[in-house]
């Protein structure tokens, strides 16, 4: 049986179907709300995005019953905070209140969940909280309907590229960063902090810059790219630092 992944980023969507080890399609479409035309401005962006996938099962015959849904970070409320150690009955109403000091929303318009890293000797709880909002979601419901597949996993970009890291064998013991860009495509890039696998803190960027001039150079563009970089580092670490003073990042 073949397995899909598609991941919805911000510059491209990607589909990579296997069977077994081996791959059978590695596919990169251009995401469909980066088109300008005024036909296609009024074209909303989850029918174009259907149409896009709808060719591309097509065109590259895929066959895949089941997908995992790999999402970008713009689509999501990520935040990690503590609450006094509370019992496993008093866990998710204590999350709920505390959760409402720290995202955009209301609740009732997100679907979401957490995990919660237990110090007792602190009686303190490290919660990780992931939402998305629902009408959201169902897009993406509804794109597995009608592509006939099922969804195994919908899950944060971020946190698929921290499954892959484990299941390349690279050990997550103790506090270590991931960072995750590609400086040619411009699309999201990640720096995630986790201890022993537990997410500790994460921020998304990007590496978008002024288009380049008629003077400008490809390798003045990378420059430029790679200055965003370490400045987008730099803050990032700041970030976290401030947040985190006693859980000291040992590796990236």
């Amino acid at each position: 049986m073949n397995s899909l992944g598609i991941y919805f980023g911000i510059k491209d969507i990607n589909l990579v179907e296997t069977n077994g080890t081996k791959i059978i399609n590695n596919i990169r479409l251009p995401h469909p709300k980066l088109e300008i035309s005024e036909l296609e401005e009024k074209i909303p962006t989850d029918v174009k995005i259907m149409a896009l996938l709808k060719d591309a099962f097509r065109s590259y015959r895929i066959n895949a019953n089941e997908a995992t849904f790999c999402i970008s970070g713009q689509d999501l409320v990520i935040r990690t905070f503590e609450i006094p150690l509370l019992p496993l009955s008093e866990l998710r109403s204590g999350v709920n209140f505390e959760a409402k000091k720290y995202i955009p929303f209301k609740l009732e318009d997100l679907d979401y969940d957490f995990q919660a890293f237990f110090n007792k000797k602190n009686k303190t709880s490290l919660v990780l909280f992931v939402g998305i909002k629902k009408e959201i979601l169902s897009n993406y419901i509804s794109f597995a309907k009608q592509l006939n597949l099922k969804i195994n996993a919908l899950e944060y970009s971020a946190f698929s590229v921290l499954r892959f890291l484990k299941l390349a064998g690279i050990s997550d013991n103790g506090v270590v960063a991931s960072l995750c860009f590609d400086l040619n495509n411009e699309d999201e890039a990640n720096f995630t902090v986790f201890e022993n696998g537990f997410s500790l803190f994460s921020r998304d960027f990007d590496f978008a810059v002024e288009p380049a001039g008629f003077e400008e150079t490809a390798e003045s563009d990378l420059v430029k790219k790679q200055d965003k970089l370490k400045n987008e580092i730099r803050v990032s670490f700041d970030y976290y630092n401030r947040k985190f003073p006693d859980r000291e990042v040992k590796s990236v």
